[in-house]
């Protein structure tokens, strides 16, 4: 069973059932090059794990808003893994994802939100301009959301809160030999529910990677996961 969709994406509505965007497989860049330009310098202060925290945030709304329509779970398993692959990316299995099994106004869109999160955890190219991602993907998610307010709100929220737990690092502070040291600070999924609290992510992340490796998510690469 796939994590449940945070209140916050019920509570906005974004499992509206009714369709209102435009839907062109041929032109889906369209879908996402209007970008935010005061977006792209807010998440010019995050770091890689900040960046990719956004990312895969943005691309829960834009799963919860076809929940209705589309039962396949894998999305909802592919990003429920990818809030454990922000520790490091080595813990799961990148999605393979079939064009031709994912077209249309509904999973298309789905395919999207996985690609987006798929870019900011494994892509090398993508890694140079992290920022990028989120901001991609929150373009995106306007053009398909019914209550773009409400995300809106939660956008904002959510860039303050991970600007100030995991910041970009100083360039003195890069080491340029072990880049694993370069992600920024731990991230969690309650950093992105304003109705929730927080302590040490550590604990949080713990907690969640018990819980996500109990109900045997196929993108998890256990054989990877550090010892106890």
């Amino acid at each position: 069973m796939a994590r449940v969709a945070p209140s916050y994406l019920i509570d906005a509505g974004a499992d509206d059932r009714r369709l209102r965007f435009v839907w062109d497989e041929w032109n889906i860049t369209a879908t996402y090059s209007r970008v935010d330009e005061k977006l792209i310098e807010a998440c010019n202060r995050l770091s890689w794990r900040g960046n990719c925290a956004l990312t895969i945030g943005i691309a829960e709304w834009i799963v919860t808003r076809f929940s209705k329509l589309d039962s396949d779970s894998d999305p909802r398993r592919f990003l429920e893994a990818a809030w454990i692959g922000i520790i490091d990316p080595v813990l799961v299995h990148q999605p393979v994802i079939d064009d031709d099994t994912w077209r249309g106004p509904v999973r298309g869109p789905m395919s999207m939100a996985m690609t987006f999160v798929a870019d900011a955890l494994f892509a090398e190219e993508a890694a140079q301009q992290a920022n990028m991602n989120p901001v991609w993907a929150a373009a995106f998610a306007r053009h398909v959301l019914p209550n773009t307010q409400a995300f809106g709100n939660w956008l904002n929220s959510g860039v303050d809160v991970l600007s100030a737990i995991s910041p970009a690092l100083d360039e003195s502070e890069v080491d340029w030999f072990d880049v694993s040291l370069n992600r920024g600070g731990l991230v969690c999924p309650e950093m992105l529910d304003a109705a929730m609290r927080f302590g040490d992510p550590r604990t949080h992340l713990k907690v969640y990677m018990d819980s996500v490796t109990a109900t045997g998510n196929p993108y998890i690469r256990l054989n990877q996961f550090p010892s106890a």
